[in-house]
């Protein structure tokens, strides 16, 4: 019994260490596809590039903020997903209906 126990209690944390993994992997992957063209367009400047003002407040007006604001949906996405897996898909059905009064 103990052995099963800790396969369970083994199994159930390897489960919730996935679900995190997920969880920053996106956040990290976000991040990425966020700041990516912030970093490119500073070495393409250290470079000698000159990148028009307007890049910039496209960029600070529209790309940080989306950044911003898809994380918490990230975290609750997967909390949803996380609550969906937990609770069984399938139906409890009694093995023995109870008994009808009218048919005996």
């Amino acid at each position: 019994m103990r052995k099963s126990g800790r396969r369970i209690s083994s199994s159930q944390n390897r489960q919730r260490e996935m679900t995190v993994a997920i969880t920053l992997f996106f956040v990290v992957a976000t991040d990425f596809f966020c700041w990516f063209p912030i970093g490119v367009m500073g070495v393409l400047a250290k470079c000698g590039v000159r990148i028009p003002d307007d890049v910039y407040a496209w960029v600070m007006v529209f790309v940080l903020p989306m950044n911003a604001a898809i994380n918490p949906f990230l975290y609750t996405a997967t909390a949803i997903w996380r609550k969906r897996r937990k609770v069984p898909t399938t139906m409890m059905i009694p093995k023995d209906p109870p008994a009808d009064k009218h048919h005996r």
